[in-house]
């Protein structure tokens, strides 16, 4: 069963929904009494008799003392002027309204699919393409409101404005009315018969193309060295272009398709008035004049909300593809409040990793062994931040199994591992590539779940619910640093604005990394902007920006993951001596490292090694 729109509501805006329900049926109401007061003017123009034949004008002439036609006809126009201007001031508020209800849903499923993709984690976004998922956050969301949500609004307006209408008319003058509806419908029943399966399918077919080309453009401009190397530019512009074509062509058709409601609605009008013509041949001449005038005057303003009805419609297919692809992506944390996280699930798979990641697969080792892990929060509900879970005494491995994929249930990343580490120990690990460094380092982390064993700090279960309290204390170095586009103050501190940086700290932070002499070599010294993704820094910067960051936040354990395997020898002389000053400088702290080089390890007091059974 295909996802509807409500399927992508939350509750509160489906309480809201019904609020706009009624403005919208207020705004109908409001557009035909619009239409109403027109009629006095309209009798009146086209009737010269009309304060003789009809009753309530001539009431209406004697009530207000008037002594002349013209007279009465100046005030009326006035009165209908200040009613219509009225109605249309009434129409604005109530349709600020509606669209407050629009622009705050999209604000709410923009940041809501911002948090959604953060708390399913490290495995999730490495089986995802982070282009797609932006474009998901920025584009889709905006794409469901404006081409979804604002046009079944705006259907339900016209349509009850139309239904209103033609009811009133066909109460007046029956004839006029079926007129109408002899325009109307054989135009819009054209009009869906010849585009309802293509505009779905275009708009499905421009979201693909338009993945394609964001998947493209991040490839290059992320990867350019090795692109610009590789000579990929002209293959990979050719790609561009290609999906560019189709975007391009798609749009040209569904433009040309949008113009269809207009045409058919001035050949229906056309046919209209030939066929009144024919109806009213004999009628005499007042009559004639003011049947036409009823019936121009409705025409012409149901040819907009006919029009609009189609437009609408037309939107709500090409834009389809949205209500799919909100409701994959929300599917996990669709009964959650807004402003809340999604509701964990249980699910075993990879791209459950949203709170510590779990592992696939059941107790390796022991085949009696049917332990459960027992890292995750009893709730599944999400993390707590108690305060920083600071290391006292130790950090205990237990019986650890890991594997990322059932579907290999022999194939255990990391099988009845177990080991301590005591506070202010430096423990070297290693092992040769793919027997799972920095998956442990992963599981430190909390990043993903055990498929049994467990990790204890102080004796406490690493959970969904400490896991930020455990991270608040924890340093981490990656052997590829992430720098935001920012200076190289905002670096020490990511995810804090400036002004929230204790700058004494960080620049305290940067000396004992060693940057402060580079620091001072920079056009605005620690305030100069690094570039995207660091692109301006070498790698030895990068690496120490990222030990600053550990020292900024003051963490009580360090882990370091190939922190200089991909630097020359110097460099990596270099970042060794500043973390064995930092280590006799604070030897409480606590650090792990992973590293192929036995100068890298030298200074551990003891190493593990993961490739022995």
């Amino acid at each position: 069963m295909k996802p509807t729109p409500l399927d992508i509501l939350p509750r509160p805006y489906r309480r809201r929904a019904v609020g706009v329900t009624c403005t919208i049926f207020l705004r109908a109401l409001l557009n035909l009494a619009g239409l109403a007061v027109l009629l006095p003017v309209l009798v009146l123009i086209l009737d010269s008799d009309s304060l003789a034949s009809v009753p309530w004008l001539a009431e209406l002439y004697r009530a207000g003392g008037f002594q002349s036609r013209q007279t009465f006809i100046v005030a009326v126009c006035a009165g209908v002027a200040i009613a219509v201007t009225l109605k249309c001031l009434l129409n604005l508020l109530l349709y600020r309204y509606e669209r407050n209800f629009v622009y705050d849903l999209y604000r709410d499923l923009s940041r809501r699919l911002f948090r959604t993709y953060h708390d399913r984690g490290l495995a999730f976004l490495k089986h995802s393409n982070t282009a797609l998922l932006a474009r998901n956050v920025n584009v889709v969301s905006l794409a469901f409101v404006t081409g979804v949500l604002r046009p079944a609004a705006s259907m339900l307006s016209d349509g009850l404005l139309l239904l209103l209408l033609l009811g009133a008319v066909a109460w007046y003058n029956p004839l006029v009315a079926g007129m109408i509806v002899l325009i109307f419908l054989p135009s819009a029943w054209l009009y869906y018969s010849v585009v309802r399966r293509r505009l779905a399918r275009l708009g499905a077919e421009e979201n693909r193309a338009q993945r394609r080309k964001a998947r493209t453009v991040a490839d290059l401009l992320r990867g350019y060295a090795d692109m610009e190397v590789a000579g990929a530019f002209p293959a990979m512009l050719g790609r561009f272009d290609k999906a560019l074509d189709e975007v391009v062509a798609i749009r040209s058709r569904n433009a040309t398709l949008s113009t269809l409601p207009q045409l058919f609605m001035e050949i229906g009008l056309a046919v209209g008035m030939g066929l009144l013509v024919v109806g009213t041949l004999g009628m005499d001449g007042a009559r004639l004049r003011l049947l036409f005038g009823i019936f121009a005057v409705a025409a012409l303003r149901l040819m907009p909300s006919v029009r609009n009805l189609m437009s609408a419609w037309s939107s709500i297919r090409y834009n389809r593809y949205t209500v799919e692809v909100l409701r994959d992506a929300l599917r996990d944390g669709d009964n959650a409040p807004f402003g809340e996280k999604p509701r964990r699930s249980n699910d075993r798979a990879a791209s459950s990793e949203r709170n510590p990641a779990k592992g696939s697969g059941t107790a390796c080792g022991d085949k009696t062994n049917n332990a459960t892990p027992d890292t995750l929060s009893s709730d599944g509900t999400g993390e707590v931040s108690c305060g920083r879970l600071t290391l006292r005494h130790e950090i205990e491995v237990r019986r650890l199994c890991f594997r990322y994929d059932d579907r290999e249930p022999e194939k255990w990343t990391i099988r009845n591992l177990s080991f301590t580490v005591r506070k202010g120990e430096r423990v070297g690990i290693r092992g040769a590539s793919g027997v799972g460094k920095t998956t442990l380092f992963n599981l430190l982390l909390g990043f993903y779940t055990p498929a049994s064993g467990s990790i204890r700090i102080d004796g406490k279960p690493l959970t969904a619910a400490n896991r930020r309290a455990w991270l608040d204390n924890v340093g981490y170095v990656a052997q590829h640093v992430f720098l935001t586009d920012g200076t190289l103050i905002d670096n020490v501190a990511p995810g804090l604005d400036t002004a929230q940086i204790d700058r004494a700290r960080a620049l305290e932070a940067l000396a004992a990394a060693g940057l402060d002499g580079f620091a001072a070599t920079l056009p605005q010294g620690p305030d100069t902007p690094v570039g995207e993704c660091g692109c301006r820094l070498s790698g030895g910067e990068r690496q120490r920006i990222s030990i600053a960051r550990a020292l900024y936040k003051q963490a009580g354990v360090l882990l370091l993951d190939e922190a200089t395997s991909a630097l020359d020898i110097p460099t990596e002389e270099r970042i060794n001596r500043s973390l064995e000053t930092l280590m006799r400088t604070r030897p409480e702290l606590t650090v792990l490292v992973i590293a192929h080089r036995e100068s890298t390890l030298s200074h551990c007091d003891r190493i593990i090694d993961l490739t022995q059974p």
